[in-house]
């Protein structure tokens, strides 16, 4: 079960609605896709370290996706994990858009909690 605060939307992927709803432009985390009968079916996850605002209305400009829900973060730390969970959670590279696992800030040691992409130093751990 996931403590994390729930994602809010889904709303149209335009310039108009992500100024009407992401009223504050720090980190965060995102699923894009479509929604349909009400069901929003996400395509695409990502993260802003420092901007959700600014890369949401990137993300209206370029027009692949016709909605969005977000969810504000206290740091970038936690975007990165939120946009891991998300990732995992939603099938990863077999179902998503995503053409890779979520990132880490250049410098940042940082471990998904949802996988050991960024390494094990004792694999043979994983038998125990």
């Amino acid at each position: 079960m996931s403590l994390a605060p729930p994602m809010t939307g889904s709303f149209p992927l335009t310039a108009a609605a992500v100024e009407q709803h992401v009223t504050a432009d720090g980190p965060g985390a995102y699923a894009l896709g479509f929604s349909w009968n009400n069901v929003f079916t996400v395509q695409n996850v990502g993260r802003a370290d420092d901007a959700l605002r600014a890369a949401l209305l990137a993300q209206a400009d370029a027009g692949r996706y016709a909605a969005f829900k977000f969810v504000a973060t206290a740091n970038a730390h936690d975007a990165f994990e939120r946009e891991c969970e998300l990732f995992h959670q939603f099938g990863g590279l077999r179902h998503l858009d995503n053409t890779a696992h979520p990132a880490r800030p250049s410098g940042a040691g940082w471990k998904c909690p949802h996988c050991t992409i960024y390494g094990i130093r004792d694999w043979s751990a994983l038998a125990r």
